[in-house]
């Protein structure tokens, strides 16, 4: 089985309307098919927000559909190291699809103290070349 690496959360102000924020974790996946969590939310959860997914090759960089299903699904924590699924979105990422966004509600699944992001495949990604599936996560509130 090959390996699943999870970079740190990067921080970039201004999203598409100028406003708010954007975060991105950058998860590597090298012919492995574990579930891989992000790191968990470093900054206030004070309402709604997208998650955004993409699927690239690792060398390259360019989108590349996925061979198989990735199960999305929302966990949280109320003190940071036992955390529990909220909610899941079966199969996104599914083939043909390069990208993929979802909606977190928090009035209908709510928000807590902690919270990641956890990325369930079907089968192993990143059989040849390895495959980085980027989170990017925009705030629906300002900060």
């Amino acid at each position: 089985m090959g390996d699943i690496t999870v970079g740190k959360w990067l921080t970039v102000t201004g999203d598409v309307s100028g406003t708010g924020v954007k975060h991105q974790c950058k998860i590597t996946y090298d012919n492995n098919s574990g579930d891989a969590s992000t790191p968990p939310f470093n900054w206030p959860v004070m309402g709604d927000f997208t998650v955004i997914l993409e699927n690239r090759i690792t060398s390259t960089g360019v989108l590349e559909a996925v061979d198989q299903n990735i199960d999305l699904k929302f966990e949280a924590s109320v003190d940071g190291d036992n955390y529990f699924e909220l909610y899941e979105e079966a199969n996104v990422l599914d083939s043909p699809a390069t990208q993929d966004a979802h909606i977190y509600d928090f009035d209908s699944k709510g928000l807590f103290p902690h919270m990641r992001v956890t990325l369930d495949p079907d089968a192993a990604l990143g059989a040849s070349p390895a495959h980085d599936v980027y989170v990017t996560i925009i705030t629906h509130h300002m900060v």
